[in-house]
């Protein structure tokens, strides 16, 4: 396999150039698009409180299923994180690899 992680510098032509955004003319009584992008939405400090039913769950709230959400996504951080870890620098430690066991 490959002796690094990430983009193939060899294969830099690959990428996709990104093209700008163009913005079209808009009723300036319509908030602009890059306006309700840079802006969290307001809400209420009560919206936490909204419950639903999950099918097996039971009674859930929307700060349960946000938190949930963050966890999640997290967990997936610490598993790409631990594989970079496992690959690029754990088997270039020498004798310090005896103190650590990655487990990707």
């Amino acid at each position: 396999g490959p002796d690094h992680i990430g983009p193939d510098p060899n294969r830099a032509g690959d990428l996709v150039e990104r093209q700008p955004i163009r913005h079209q003319q808009h009723d300036p009584n319509t908030p602009h698009q890059s306006d309700r992008l840079s802006r969290p939405p307001r809400h209420s400090l009560q919206a936490g409180t909204r419950v639903g039913v999950h099918s097996e769950l039971g009674t859930i709230t929307l700060a349960h299923v946000l938190h949930e959400w963050a966890n999640h996504d997290l967990g997936h951080l610490r598993q790409i994180e631990e594989l970079y870890r496992a690959h690029a620098f754990h088997p270039n430690s020498g004798p310090f690899m005896k103190y650590s066991n990655p487990q990707p």
